[in-house]
């Protein structure tokens, strides 16, 4: 995993302070138009969800319990990754206390949520 600290993290974190739009710093998706999101040309790893990602398939190896959705929860590793994921979503808060999370539609719907509702 060490080998990813330099190449993947340490640039993904640093350009995904530098978006001050939540919608392009927390996701790699959509908008709520259907479209593509785009990288707000500060890179391709500049979002939180991208770094989330990359931890869980890099910290669980080949196979590991932190790769596949269904397993990940069973590794104490897991609670860990995404305390921290809270954590970078506070830092960013902070440096950005003006930004506003928009309102939008999921559009493949939620538990809690029909399909386009």
């Amino acid at each position: 995993m060490s080998v990813h600290v330099p190449t993947v993290f340490r640039p993904g974190l640093y350009q995904m302070f530098h978006v001050s739009d939540f919608l392009h710093f927390s996701n790699h998706g959509t908008k709520p138009d259907g479209t593509q999101m785009g990288n707000a040309g500060v890179g391709h790893f500049a979002s939180l969800e991208t770094v989330h990602d990359d931890f869980h398939l890099v910290s669980g190896g080949l196979g590991g319990h932190m790769t596949y959705t269904d397993l990940a929860g069973f590794d104490a590793l897991f609670f860990f990754h995404h305390v921290n994921v809270d954590r970078l979503v506070a830092l960013w808060q902070g440096v950005y206390p003006d930004s506003w999370i928009p309102k939008i539609t999921e559009l493949d719907g939620t538990y809690t949520d029909e399909i386009d509702k």
